[in-house]
């Protein structure tokens, strides 16, 4: 009967830890979208000083590599970052764990 109170009062202790992590540290439970996040700041600082240098946005993000960024990574996903540019902007994206545009949680997108 001891034996079983303890195991007991462990799992309860256990269990509230893992209640409590999200709460108190949301990034570890969100990393791939925190990754995503980071290098699409990368991206668009590379962008921006492209623009600065030949006052136009680059065609795609290939044309930053090696001056500008060591390499483009792939999202935390395994897939390539989304990029369109405008007359006056650009969109870097991740679409997320679906690899399609929308979706919520995991699946939704990231964009710069």
């Amino acid at each position: 009967m001891k034996y079983f109170l303890y195991l007991l009062g462990v799992i309860l202790v256990l269990g509230a830890v893992l209640v409590a992590i999200p709460m108190f540290f949301p990034k570890a439970c969100n990393t791939f979208e925190y990754r995503a996040k980071r290098d699409l700041n990368k991206i668009a600082l590379a962008i921006e000083a492209f623009k600065a240098q030949n006052n136009a946005y680059p065609t795609n993000l290939n044309v930053l590599v090696p001056e500008y960024m060591d390499r483009i990574r792939r999202d935390p996903w395994g897939n390539r970052y989304s990029y369109a540019v405008g007359k006056d902007n650009f969109v870097v994206k991740s679409f997320g764990a679906d690899s399609k545009p929308g979706g919520i949680e995991s699946a939704k997108d990231i964009e710069f």
